[in-house]
């Protein structure tokens, strides 16, 4: 969805917050008026037990919607077709390169902490780089001068789930009780309460209260603009024993209407998981085994790659690298978590090396194996059962559950390396256009809301699928795509910007500069020069192409120079 984000990825800040148990004594406090919302002081006073509303947790073992196999590239028949890819054109580096580099910071208690310029709170929750440090304005201030940051939607409602370390529980309530009237629980990003309560710490209480509250909003567990869901961004600061329940929570959330899992399989625009994002924080050792219990298809997890093609593992001895200096304690914790996930995939047999043939290897061209008069599908093994088209293989993937949203070793989703790879047909003439759609509208289905989150992940350069899709000229494509998604997100898709030769260019933008790459060279250097028929005919199709696309991309709101809040505004 976004092409350019800022350098820094996705640094971990690990802060301790106070929690209180329902199930225990409620704390003695005492209140004072500030803007019509109670504030805790410390006179004694007792505050009533709140009832609790029972959880429905379903069995732990629910299988998530993703795939079931790894889909790193393997490649070891030498009647397989590949052919040259399409990275040539516009492939840019952006500047999220490093997307998967988690930083180490120590799990002491820290103040809240807003980047602006980055984009991040507490190093972790991606928001929209506003250049206004928010990390002083509280929650019951008065925010007279600006209750709303107009450039990322930063307000009080955000501030009170910042601040929950310092808030009781009583108090908690009646604020979220306040704001509800004329405040909105999202960001412009699509940051919910939920993403900025989990960033600032771990605390199941305060979860349970702000769910019942607004188990009408299911957008509160939705992912961001940058992909990430709460659980992407929680804080287990330490409260291990909570840990566990929170993962159960979100594995079958009560009231909300999402596939048994999901939540706990959903790539950020960097194809992390919170099973990534959880693992590289030093846990106690006990807890990993009770982890890999609620994750659903933890195996397969814990092998796929991220956009730079790094495993959960790597990630880990990175972070594990950066603690060494600061924590030898946190540095040895993260070490026997390597060595306890070494552990499980040696016990599970799912520490091979060999991957399974997938959408990845048909992508880039790939016809299976054949001989004479036989064609035997790697796919499921059978022979003559279906043909080696790639739509056929495609189909057979699907049905048996190939995960069609995991990069490969190389970074590149199933829907990127459509995009960006040629394939040959089989009487050697190029795949055309509406042939890709057709692949495309196969890997991506339009019933399954699940699998969008596959047209926001982006390549090992940083571009986005929107980018990708636009320069190429496959107007079909991109229409498919943007009938997929919510208009909301629209607008956010077009204007996705990216780092091209040092300067920030937009999807619209760089689909200038291809028709103007066509127009040059269409041009006749040589006056003496016999024209080509079939490099014309090329040069005015793509043409025709990239002017389509240019058409669908100003009318759902594309801009040559997007401001920020333009790019990421998701609400």
């Amino acid at each position: 969805m976004i092409a350019y984000i800022p350098s820094d990825p996705a640094n971990i800040m690990i802060g301790v917050i106070r929690s209180q148990n329902l199930l225990t004594p409620t704390k003695q406090a005492g209140t004072q008026s500030t803007g019509g919302i109670e504030r805790t002081t410390n006179a004694p006073r007792a505050l009533p037990p709140l009832p609790e509303r029972p959880r429905r947790l379903e069995d732990r073992h629910s299988v998530s919607t993703i795939g079931t196999t790894s889909s790193q590239s393997a490649y070891t028949h030498s009647d397989e077709i590949f052919s040259d890819g399409r990275a040539s054109v516009m492939t840019s580096v952006s500047s999220i390169t490093t997307g998967s580099r988690f930083a180490f910071v120590p799990p002491v208690p820290q103040p809240l902490k807003h980047d602006p310029v980055e984009g991040l709170w507490n190093g972790i929750l991606r928001v929209i780089p506003c250049k206004i440090d928010h990390s002083n304005q509280l929650w019951d201030d008065t925010f007279t001068i600006f209750p709303t940051c107009t450039i990322c939607g930063f307000s009080r409602w955000h501030s009170l789930m910042l601040n929950v370390q310092s808030i009781e529980l009583e108090t908690f309530m009646a604020a979220m009780e306040g704001f509800r009237i004329g405040g909105s629980p999202l960001d412009y990003a699509g940051n919910s309460s939920a993403h900025y309560l989990m960033s600032a710490g771990l605390n199941l209480d305060y979860l349970r209260r702000l769910h019942w509250m607004e188990a009408g909003r299911q957008a509160i567990y939705e992912q961001n603009v940058f992909g990430q869901n709460p659980l992407h961004v929680v804080n287990p600061n330490e409260r291990g024993h909570e840990l566990v329940r929170l993962l159960e929570w979100f594995k079958t959330v009560p009231a909300v209407k999402l596939p048994p899992g999901l939540l706990l399989t959903q790539r950020d625009i960097y194809g992390h998981t919170p099973l990534h994002a959880l693992l590289c924080r030093p846990l106690e050792k006990e807890l990993y085994t009770k982890i890999f219990d609620v994750f659903p298809l933890v195996e397969h997890q814990l092998r796929a790659p991220d956009v730079t093609g790094k495993t959960v593992l790597a990630l880990m001895n990175e972070v594990a690298f950066q603690a060494q200096s600061i924590s030898e304690s946190n540095f040895k914790k993260i070490q026997i978590g390597v060595s306890e996930i070494e552990a499980f995939l040696e016990r599970t047999g799912g520490a091979g090396t060999e991957h399974e043939y997938s959408f990845h290897e048909i992508a880039r061209g790939a016809r299976g194996t054949s001989w004479a008069m036989f064609y035997e599908c790697r796919i499921c093994g059978q022979i003559n059962t279906h043909s080696s088209s790639y739509l056929d293989q495609m189909i057979c993937a699907c049905a048996h559950g190939r995960d069609r949203g995991a990069p490969d070793s190389a970074g590149l989703t199933p829907a990127h390396a459509l995009i960006t790879y040629k394939r040959a047909t089989p009487d050697g003439t190029h795949e055309s256009p509406t042939q890709t759609a057709e692949l495309f509208r196969l890997l991506v289905p339009h019933d399954d809301t699940t699998l969008r989150e596959a047209l926001h992940v982006l390549d090992p350069q940083g571009n986005s699928l929107m980018h990708n899709v636009a320069v190429r000229g496959f107007h079909e494509i991109l229409e498919y795509i943007l009938s997929l998604e919510e208009p909301k997100r629209r607008r956010a898709m077009v204007n996705a910007c990216v780092n091209h030769q040092n300067r920030e260019i937009s999807v619209l933008a760089a689909v200038e500069e291809e028709l103007q790459k066509m127009s040059e060279r269409s041009r006749i250097a040589n006056p003496f020069q016999k024209k080509d028929p079939v490099r014309e005919r090329f040069l005015n199709e793509m043409r025709g192409q990239l002017l389509k696309v240019k058409q669908i991309l100003l009318s759902v709101g594309a801009e040559i120079n997007p401001s920020p809040t333009t790019r990421w505004r998701i609400t």
